[in-house]
């Protein structure tokens, strides 16, 4: 009797024949389930094997896509040497602690203030108190950040949010925030944008004010030289300062008369000449106005299509235009 041999079983078959038959005789076989098992397994495996037999062909192609993958692992290998090439090994963001604030100045249209956030780590922030504005402003909240960490910046954000105010005198706080974010682009290696949100574009449309001027024509030709710079946004100030010295062209509160609101529409109409009516236009400085004088202003200017008029009223007065009462310091705080 033939033993069971992968070679004959129903469902393993070995892909040679044995050389000779075994029968149960020999006395190196013993009818038992040892043997019968062994020899199953044996013969899966070798259906395995054959399964699986690397041919000349599967070789070439294996070596072909390795050979395709191995450039892309070494690029992939240098840009993570390159991005890992700034971050300070000997740092310990969680001991990061703010130590002093200083402040300086840059000279311009305006004084600029600029703050510089100090830490134990040798890494530093930078922020702008906005134009026009005081250093001080900023160097008054150092009692509130030194010793902390720069990192946590919403917590320390709300510390020193009670300090903080619309227009300049919130100042300070804009400075801190901005070198407490600047810290931690340093830290994390990212740019701030990135703290702060996603990317949607790769380029931004910037706007260009201009310099004014008393002199319509002249306050146009600078404006046309922003033009000629390949500016294709523009903004004017258009405060009454422009027309004051005029008789009857402001009232006894600084605001324009009638007269001088057509005064005013004479430098739009200007610059429009210069320009183009193709390009946009923005304007500002009218001073805080009421919310009459803000529509008496903005129905003067629409023939000139305006992007924007900026600031008109004051943020307290923005619950006259309805009955609806409007709690805007419940918002600030």
């Amino acid at each position: 009797m033939k033993v069971p041999t992968e070679y004959n079983h129903p469902t393993r078959r070995a892909p040679h024949p044995p050389s000779s038959p075994v029968s149960y005789d020999c006395p190196r076989y013993r009818k038992s389930s040892v043997y019968t098992n062994s020899t199953l397994a044996r013969g899966g495996a070798m259906q395995h094997a054959t399964r699986f037999q690397m041919t000349r062909r599967k070789l070439l192609r294996r070596a072909a896509a390795l050979a395709t993958f191995g450039p892309l692992f070494k690029a992939t290998e240098r840009v993570a040497n390159a991005q890992t090439k700034s971050i300070n090994p000997y740092s310990a963001p969680s001991k990061l602690r703010i130590t002093d604030v200083r402040a300086c100045r840059i000279a311009s249209n305006y004084d600029y203030p600029i703050i510089k956030i100090y830490t134990n780590q040798d890494v530093y922030g930078l922020g702008e108190v906005r134009d026009a504005g005081v250093e001080g402003l900023a160097l008054v909240l150092k009692p509130h950040i030194v010793g902390q960490d720069p990192l946590r910046i919403e917590p320390l954000l709300d510390r020193i949010r009670k300090f903080a105010n619309h227009r300049r005198t919130g100042g300070g706080y804009s400075a801190i925030d901005i070198a407490l974010h600047d810290i931690a682009g340093k830290v994390y290696g990212v740019p701030v944008w990135r703290l702060i949100g996603s990317k949607y574009r790769d380029r931004i449309r910037i706007y260009c004010d201009t310099t004014e001027s008393k002199d319509p024509k002249v306050y146009a030709e600078r404006m046309k030289k922003r033009k000629e710079m390949g500016f294709t946004f523009f903004k004017m100030d258009l405060g009454t300062q422009l027309v004051s010295h005029i008789p009857g062209a402001v009232d006894y509160r600084g605001v324009a008369t009638e007269k001088g609101l057509k005064l005013l529409c004479e430098f739009i109409q200007a610059v429009r000449d210069a320009i183009g009516w193709d390009m946009p236009l923005a304007a500002d400085h009218f001073g805080p106005l009421e919310l009459n004088d803000a529509i008496r202003y903005a129905r003067a200017f629409e023939p000139y299509q305006l992007a924007w008029a900026e600031d008109m009223i004051q943020v307290g007065h923005l619950g006259q235009g309805g009955d609806a009462p409007l709690n805007w310091r419940a918002y600030k705080d």
